[in-house]
């Protein structure tokens, strides 16, 4: 599955309904949500051990990708967590940057979100979920060249 921040989706599916928000294709069945619990856990741990590195959470620290802190908070889980986090970490940090506006993507950048992303495309489970949030951190130029410095190059080739 992918993680989504709640009010993004909720409008993401207002406009586009039954479309998958990552491909975009219609699906002519009702999409079904499940709560990330563990990924809410994990941000809000790592925002209890982290508290100057973000904004105050939100009521019950609910995750929000237009949240400063949450950049700070996925990209050390992408570079920290088991497997599952780190994949569930990458698509939050793909779901912060999915705008054309580069504010989050450079935020996202200087979290320092981009080496262990290009260190997940090296490992099988995880190259999917790293190549999606480097798609998208990728749509401002100055991240285009921390990707490629990053060595990112080389295994995005090999997944294609």
């Amino acid at each position: 599955g992918r993680s989504y921040e709640r009010e993004a989706l909720v409008e993401w599916l207002r406009r586009n309904p039954y479309k998958d928000p990552v491909t975009g294709v219609a699906s002519f069945e009702p999409l079904g949500f499940t709560p990330n619990r563990s990924l809410l856990e994990a941000i809000c741990e790592w925002r209890r051990r982290h508290p100057a590195a973000h904004a105050p959470p939100k009521p019950a620290c609910r995750p929000a990708v237009r949240y400063a802190g949450t950049a700070d908070a996925a990209s050390q889980l992408v570079a920290a967590g088991d497997s599952e986090t780190r994949q569930s970490a990458a698509r939050a940090l793909a779901a912060f940057c999915d705008n054309w506006t580069a504010d989050n993507k450079i935020a996202a950048r200087a979290a320092g979100a981009i080496p262990p992303l290009v260190a997940m495309l090296r490992r099988a489970p995880e190259a999917d979920a790293a190549a999606l949030a480097l798609w998208k951190l990728s749509r401002e130029d100055g991240n285009k060249v921390a990707i490629a410095n990053a060595g990112a190059i080389p295994p995005l080739v090999v997944l294609v």
